[in-house]
């Protein structure tokens, strides 16, 4: 494994531990915004958003939780995407998204296992955002019934947004990805693509080319001894 490969699964690793706490604190709206209790007088503790509940309520509280596991199952996806690009693609700055093109052309396989990668991942996100939609509509429905006080929209705000901004911009990579079939970074500070075939791959045809032309070279002395 190369240096590079290392510090991206690394950072990879740090990053999908922070989206799994966002994840659950963006999804679970209906428990994790501060809302009145039946009494009206106080706010509800977090065991007992969970109990005494009318039939709306029990449904956005499983949607919540189904929300949240769809994103966990999306992220697991997401993971699997940026870490099939760290081992087949490697950022080289000073190449242009033209010579990833050229470059393409000599390895099939692998522009094809990107492009039917991007695709997936695009559709994908486009069923995540109409969940994340739906359960904010599910979740406010509930929560303006038991309006505390301003906390109640400051919270809701801010959790929905956490997932709300990451997604969306998910949405903008994937949507670039899958049109342009590109291999654009889900997890880089700045938006980055993956642009030439991975250093190890092309040790490794390197030199099953080598085998193949010292074969070739033994076939035909063998020949001409003959």
């Amino acid at each position: 494994m190369s240096k590079q490969d290392y510090a991206q699964k690394c950072k990879l690793f740090f990053i999908f531990i922070f989206e799994m706490y966002k994840i659950l604190t963006s999804s679970l709206l209906v428990v994790l915004v501060p809302q009145k209790c039946n009494d009206g007088e106080r706010m509800c503790s977090f065991s007992e958003n969970f109990e005494n509940l009318d039939p709306y309520n029990s449904f956005a509280l499983y949607y919540n939780f189904f929300t949240s596991i769809c994103f966990f199952l999306y992220y697991l996806v997401e993971i699997y995407r940026e870490r099939l690009f760290i081992r087949l693609l490697d950022v080289d700055k000073d190449l242009s998204e033209e010579d990833y093109d050229e470059e393409m052309e000599e390895y099939p396989r692998i522009n094809n296992r990107v492009k039917e990668t991007n695709e997936l991942f695009y559709y994908i996100n486009i069923f995540l955002i109409g969940i994340l939609i739906s359960n904010i509509i599910v979740s406010l429905f509930v929560i303006s019934r038991f309006y505390l006080n301003d906390l109640t929209i400051f919270i809701s705000i801010s959790n929905t947004m956490l997932i709300a901004d990451k997604q969306f911009k998910s949405f903008f990579v994937a949507r670039k990805s899958y049109k342009e079939n590109k291999a654009y970074s889900m997890y880089m500070t700045k938006m980055i693509t993956y642009n030439t075939v991975d250093h190890d791959i092309k040790v490794k045809r390197a030199r099953k080319k080598r085998k193949r032309q010292r074969r070739i070279e033994r076939e035909l002395r063998e020949e001409e001894e003959f």
